[in-house]
């Protein structure tokens, strides 16, 4: 895991207020990418795997466990990279 490009689930809860959150559609399922676009960080479990949802239900809810309330969507089907 490249702490440039990842972030866990600790890290999410530890952002500053306003930190940009947006939850990410593929086919493959919901992402989560936090920091502004040219410096984005993505979800990441703690032993280094990237994260993906099943369900956008189920992203939300780690992401208001996180203290995180706002957020923006992307349904463009993009990838994370």
């Amino acid at each position: 895991m490249d702490a440039r490009t990842a972030i866990t689930q600790a890290g999410l809860a530890g952002l500053p207020p306003g930190t940009p959150i947006t939850l990410v559609s593929s086919a493959e399922g919901y992402a989560v990418a936090a920091g502004p676009a040219d410096r984005v960080r993505w979800l990441h479990t703690t032993n280094g795997q990237f994260r993906l949802f099943p369900t956008a239900d189920r992203a939300l809810a780690l992401l208001n466990a996180c203290g995180i309330r706002r957020i923006a969507i992307d349904l463009s089907g993009g990838t994370p990279t």
